[in-house]
């Protein structure tokens, strides 16, 4: 996925790579652990985000973005700039090209 921002287009790449970026960012050790971080994401309906879930927002763009470019010269302002004031229709194709990158748990099939 891309992002246009001012006049430079910003490629966004989800999956393992940006989860370890996320994990390092949190000191975690663990995949796993960053359903603790996307727990805070639990908008509730009517309800303005609060800074905390705006922030693991802006982490969570900036992940796909270095994971993308490791030598990306964009600024987590600039993304948060972008997604929240400039853009905000973004933010839904965002989550949605995230979610899409995450593991499918295809679990074992029933015979019979």
């Amino acid at each position: 996925m891309i992002i246009q921002l001012k006049k430079q287009k910003i490629q966004l790449l989800f999956g393992y790579g940006a989860l370890r970026i996320l994990a390092k960012k949190y000191k975690l050790k663990r995949l796993s652990d960053l359903d603790k971080i996307f727990s805070k994401l639990n908008f509730k309906e009517g309800e303005e985000p609060t800074l905390e879930q705006m922030d693991v927002l802006v982490d969570l763009v900036m992940a796909g973005v270095l994971n993308a470019d490791a030598k990306a010269n964009v600024s987590s302002s600039e993304i948060a700039d972008h997604i929240f004031l400039k853009n905000p229709d973004c933010l839904q194709e965002i989550m949605v090209s995230f979610s899409d990158s995450m593991p499918v748990n295809a679990g074992k099939s029933k015979k019979g």
